[in-house]
């Protein structure tokens, strides 16, 4: 009995391990990895901030370089994506944050502040992704 408890316990471990939804309780439309990879990359996105309403324009290239407009000012930094699914972002001077994306129900995406009580917080909303990058930024 002792030996199927130890097993059971082991398995649950490397579940929540294993898991970040799980791990994290991220909310339900959590996006992953590959489909982060495959939106964001080569693509330039329009998005805009929850709390101040600040518009931006940011291509994420290729090799990991990300180029944004945002209030008439340009903005350079990094992305990449974590494989427990956060798109992180390093602008210029900042440390870098990592955020997971969600789909709502609604159809409408937006990345969360991941807070380790559970309580995520939306910070922006995507408006658009184009392929490439139209505006040159």
């Amino acid at each position: 009995m002792r030996n199927m408890f130890l097993i059971l316990l082991t398995h649950l471990i490397i579940l929540a391990v294993s898991s970040p939804v799980l791990a994290d309780n991220f909310p339900e439309g959590t996006l992953g990895r590959a489909e982060l990879i495959e939106m964001f990359h080569d693509h330039t996105v329009e998005s805009v901030t929850l709390h101040k309403g600040r518009v931006s324009l940011s291509y994420y290239s290729p090799t990991g370089e990300v180029r944004q407009l945002r209030e008439g000012k340009r903005r350079y930094g990094f992305w990449r994506v974590r494989d427990d699914g956060r798109i992180c972002l390093r602008m210029e001077e900042n440390a870098e944050n990592c955020r997971i994306v969600v789909r709502e129900k609604d159809g409408s995406l937006r990345k969360y502040v991941v807070k380790k009580d559970g309580n995520h917080q939306p910070v922006v909303g995507y408006r658009k992704f184009v392929e490439g990058n139209p505006q040159n930024l």
